[in-house]
């Protein structure tokens, strides 16, 4: 008996050690970047992080001369977007080649921690022979297409008309054919919620769920849609403490395109149409109907909105580059008339909403830049962005007067160091 066991456990450890010395050591990596900006604006806007991130010009305000109040220059500059990363790649599990990323800004998680450290992604990804791929862990939300992304220099690669998540994941991805991929997800957002409660989401129980299909190759045709479907429940007890079990469902569909037209000229384009779509970024928001004894035993409807941009990037001689983006973002209104019931503080009491007053903005951005050396960029960019502004809407969001169209120039010139 003491030799049999002594047979078994001496096999056993031997199919272990052989197993070990089969695994090829993993391959450790740091990285990341150091970006320097500045830039200047004639016009008061939505911005963030020490106005890194612009929006859109805010509504105007006109004092007793009919100036308007917010039209004045200022300057700043943000070192904040620069990156540390670190990889783990070279194991190999279930069959599968396994990876491990984590990567940081300095972004903080609002404008009241700017400098402190955000976690951008932290994920294992699994891919198998077969070409198929399992996520796990938190990076980019499912809509935002690595393939086509804008080559702006302003922040967030055409944000906010492409969207800006990182969400909390499963994801799942398999070539169905030589050059079709099917890629499903679902989110648990972390740090870019929906406007209203942030705990909307997980109130409702149910992730947001998107599936994505790319067809082609990025080195000469590509494109894609997407589809999603989210639920939150905003409220769960009433104003007299009397359980809410009332849930609102949204929805998103998108669409992406890149060619190679020539080997120096590349054309991207993206869109998006959907309702409540403000954790991506977007304006937008979602409220309670119009109507009824207790609104929030209501129908909960959401703010539907179209978002889109095409770019252009040329490559110049003399380790020059060139791009023109243009984006253009609108606010669709609703379907149904909302409570728009306001407080003392004149914000909605039934609806959560962003910047409803606004119809639609726009941005046209040219930029140039240098490649000094494969690690090193200088780059300019001018953005001419444009908004339109209701004075005054009715119940289903949509302009009843109209403030004249304002405008905001911001010159923004970058230096980057990639290690």
């Amino acid at each position: 008996m003491k030799f049999k066991f002594f047979i078994t456990t001496s096999l056993f450890l031997i199919f272990l050690y052989s197993s070990l010395l089969s695994q090829s050591a993993p391959n450790y990596k740091f990285g990341g970047h150091i970006e320097l900006k500045a830039y200047t604006d004639d016009y008061r806007s939505r911005t963030s992080r020490n106005d890194l991130v612009n929006y859109y010009p805010l509504r105007p305000i006109f004092g007793e001369n009919g100036a308007d109040l917010n039209k004045f220059s200022t300057l700043n500059a943000s070192v904040f977007a620069s990156r540390l990363n670190f990889s783990v790649t070279g194991m190999n599990y279930l069959n599968a080649d396994v990876n491990a990323y984590i990567e940081t800004d300095f972004n903080g998680s609002s404008d009241a921690n700017i400098y402190m450290v955000n976690l951008r992604h932290a994920y294992i990804n699994f891919a198998w022979k077969n070409r198929s791929t399992l996520l796990l862990g938190q990076t980019d939300h499912l809509s935002l297409v690595r393939e086509v992304l804008s080559g702006t220099i302003a922040f967030g690669a055409g944000f906010p008309f492409n969207p800006l998540n990182r969400s909390i994941q499963v994801r799942y991805s398999k070539f169905i054919y030589d050059n079709i991929e099917f890629l499903a997800a679902a989110h648990m957002y972390s740090g870019h919620n929906s406007v209203g409660p942030a705990k909307a989401q997980s109130q409702s129980g149910i992730p947001d769920l998107q599936v994505q299909f790319k067809f082609g190759k990025p080195s000469s045709i590509f494109g894609g849609f997407t589809l999603g479907y989210r639920t939150l429940r905003p409220v769960i007890y009433d104003v007299n403490n009397i359980e809410v079990n009332n849930k609102a469902s949204f929805y998103n569909v998108g669409a992406f395109f890149r060619a190679q037209i020539t080997k120096d000229v590349l054309f991207r384009t993206w869109a998006i149409y959907g309702d409540n779509m403000t954790m991506l970024g977007q304006i937008g928001g979602y409220g309670f109907r119009a109507g009824g004894d207790n609104i929030y035993n209501n129908k909960i409807v959401g703010v539907e909105t179209l978002s889109g941009w095409a770019d252009l990037d040329f490559k110049l001689p003399n380790n020059y580059k060139a791009g023109i983006f243009f984006g253009y973002q609108q606010n669709m209104g609703t379907s149904k008339d909302l409570a728009l019931n306001t407080n003392s503080s004149n914000s909605y009491i039934y609806s959560f909403l962003r910047d409803p007053n606004l119809m639609w903005f726009s941005r046209l951005s040219p930029r140039v830049e240098y490649i000094v050396s494969g690690k090193f960029t200088l780059a300019v960019e001018y953005s001419h962005i444009t908004a339109k502004w209701a004075k005054e809407i009715d119940s289903k969001l949509k302009p009843l007067s109209v403030y004249k169209s304002n405008s905001n120039n911001r010159l923004e010139l970058m230096a980057k160091l990639n290690f």
